[in-house]
């Protein structure tokens, strides 16, 4: 299994900030297969994110890491606030949301520490008038924020979790 190391990237997910350059320095990525079965990658390391859809099916995933967890938690933020952004955004583009906790995603580290993600499902009706599921997962690594995006129409949500989720398992945290 071939696997792809995901440098940080400046991407200001939380702020709103472009993307725009790769930040060397950075100690902290996502490490996933690219060639997981059934699963194809249609972004990769564009602005800090990674997308993959699935060959049959219409779920994707995406991995997406920003530098400045360090300045939010200096400005009292928490990843949770990572959640928040991520569904006021959302909310804005499809309207009315259904939101509920589900429990921390773990992934490990390179150095085989876990890397406990706290996790939400959200439930909206898109704009193409299909009903949506996602499950946001966000962390923060020293300075990076890391966030995991599965989403799916509802109506393939339980049949591809199993997917969703063996292909997860598959991801690391880079330390």
């Amino acid at each position: 299994m071939r696997l792809v190391f995901a440098a940080a990237f400046l991407a200001g997910w939380l702020f709103g900030l472009s993307a725009n350059a790769q930040n060397p320095e950075a100690d902290v990525a996502f490490e996933m297969p690219v060639d997981v079965k059934n699963w194809r990658p249609d972004i990769i390391g564009q602005n800090g994110v990674y997308r993959f859809q699935q060959v049959q099916g219409g779920c994707q995933i995406t991995f997406v890491q920003n530098l400045g967890a360090d300045a939010a938690k200096a400005a009292g933020r928490t990843p949770h606030d990572t959640i928040e952004a991520y569904v006021q955004q959302l909310s804005v583009q499809v309207g009315d949301l259904t939101r509920s906790k589900t429990p921390d995603m773990e992934l490990h580290a390179s150095n085989g520490e876990p890397v406990a993600f706290f996790s939400e499902e959200i439930s909206y009706r898109g704009q193409d008038g299909t009903d949506y599921r996602n499950r946001i997962a966000t962390q923060w690594v020293n300075a990076v924020e890391l966030l995991i995006i599965a989403a799916c129409p509802s109506s393939e949500w339980e049949a591809q979790s199993a997917a969703i989720d063996a292909f997860i398992t598959k991801v690391s945290v880079h330390r």
